[in-house]
């Protein structure tokens, strides 16, 4: 089989003939959150590990791994065409792997169209028997600077797969914004910091400190694939973080399902991380991913005494809300009502006003009316987020969601998403003037606007969080 990653050239295939296996394998990554990043990339190491040779098209490979989302109908609908693609083109006799939460989400449905193993995050251990591999993949260590084996992995399946409606020029724009590290950005439609530094080529540290999640969300299917919270332990953290400063890196992002409830498995608290990691000297700035109010909220306290302390040392955080109404939260399980989200997140910005402060907000829920709506912008308008990221509710299969009452219209979430996009977009281009004051900072925010300009707003690569 065969490494489709960083260094996969340099692999040859005497060992293998040796063997007598001349399988190979690409690894072709479509859509996903950083979880799924981290995954792909972790197969590459696994690949790497194995001796696998290497196909470099789908076309010429015997096994193709395909990294797929479907956290909602939207993204499963362009994972569908994606896999449709990589089905058509691949080889006969060739074996189809699907990875990523599309497996565990649309199991059935895939099942009954294509002729396909589905290893969903919570089984990712089938693949050793799926591969005949002689290096498990629990013996894999997770990667840390993931971004190249994406972007190798992204190149196995074409722009036109991604975008079918595109012409020639929008291609060629889209592959400009890939080539100048600007596509991330324009698919979080966030400028600040980010921007600046992705337009550098920072390096950037992940570290995952936690697979699956403790919540019971009623609208999240992205559980059912990725399995119950499995903490990394604390010292295998910490070595991690010290491995990337001894190496370095000036910018780490912890990634998690849920990032507030890492530890509740093994004894520890995501506070006690943060306390451990900013006891550490050097000069370095942390970005925080999907991190579930209702943990933060628990241990605001010790959080903002951390944080607060070392708050040149945060760069981002995000908290996704979801909703400002309190009817609406109970419906959806998130554990927390909105007046104790409200005072905590105010408290934070307060303690940390220099933080990007991100969240993400699920749109006509089902039996959200226009009050628990203008309940959501209150929250909103009060607590001022640098960045918020608008779903569309859309029902998932085996979510408790799915079934119940009072289903809101699409016309009618259509402009609701619009008017909270206007509000916040006003707010957001506040800040990308507020915050690109020195001449360096405005020539890099210019290069990527005119882009995105030329280009539109690239596909998003979808959500991080539930």
């Amino acid at each position: 089989m065969a490494y489709c990653g960083p260094g996969a050239a340099s692999h040859g295939r005497s060992t293998h003939r040796e063997r007598g296996w001349m399988k190979s394998v690409c690894i072709a990554y479509g859509l996903g959150c950083p979880r799924a990043a981290v995954d792909s990339a972790r197969l590459s190491e696994y690949v790497r590990a194995n001796r696998w040779p290497v196909a470099n098209r789908i076309e010429e490979a015997d096994v193709i791994l395909v990294t797929l989302c479907g956290y909602n109908a939207d993204q499963e609908e362009r994972s569908i065409h994606l896999l449709d693609s990589a089905d058509r083109r691949r080889k006969p006799g060739s074996k189809l792997v699907v990875v990523g939460c599309l497996a565990g989400i649309a199991a059935d449905r895939l099942r009954a169209s294509y002729d396909a193993d589905l290893v969903p995050p919570v089984d990712g251990a089938d693949l050793d028997g799926i591969l005949g591999a002689t290096v498990p993949l629990d013996a894999i260590a997770d990667p840390n600077e993931i971004e190249p084996y994406i972007r190798s992995a992204e190149s196995y399946l074409d722009d036109t797969d991604r975008h079918p409606g595109d012409g020639r020029v929008k291609s060629v724009m889209r592959r400009a914004l890939v080539d100048s590290g600007a596509r991330e950005l324009l698919r979080r439609r966030q400028w600040k910091r980010e921007l600046i530094h992705l337009v550098r080529r920072e390096r950037v540290f992940s570290i995952r400190v936690a697979e699956g999640c403790a919540g019971q969300c009623t609208f999240c299917a992205i559980r059912f694939a990725a399995g119950p919270l499995r903490s990394k332990p604390l010292e295998a953290v910490l070595s991690e973080f010290d491995a990337g400063l001894a190496g370095g890196y000036k910018h780490f992002r912890l990634i998690a399902g849920d990032l507030g409830c890492y530890g509740q498995d093994i004894g520890t608290t995501v506070a006690e991380l943060l306390h451990l990691m900013m006891q550490r000297t050097g000069d370095f700035e942390l970005t925080l991913l999907d991190f579930n109010l209702k943990w933060f909220i628990a241990y605001s306290d010790s959080l903002l005494d951390v944080l607060s302390r070392n708050r040149a040392r945060l760069r981002s955080l995000t908290l996704p809300m979801q909703s400002g109404s309190d009817r609406v939260l109970q419906r959806m399980r998130r554990g927390h009502t909105a007046r104790d989200a409200q005072t905590a997140l105010r408290a934070l910005r307060q303690a940390c006003p220099q933080v990007d402060l991100n969240t993400q907000v699920l749109v006509g829920f089902p039996g959200e009316t226009e009050d628990d709506f203008e309940d959501t912008l209150k929250v909103l308008r009060a607590v001022r987020f640098d960045w918020v990221q608008f779903y569309d509710y859309q029902d998932r299969p085996g979510t408790e969601a799915s079934d119940m009452p009072g289903k809101v219209a699409r016309d009618v979430i259509r402009a609701r998403s619009l008017r909270a996009r206007r509000e916040t977009g006003l707010r957001r281009a506040a800040l990308e003037y507020r915050l690109t004051r020195t001449p360096e900072d405005r020539l890099a925010a210019r290069r990527v606007k005119r882009l995105s300009e030329t280009a539109g707003t690239a596909g998003d690569r979808g959500p991080r969080t539930g």
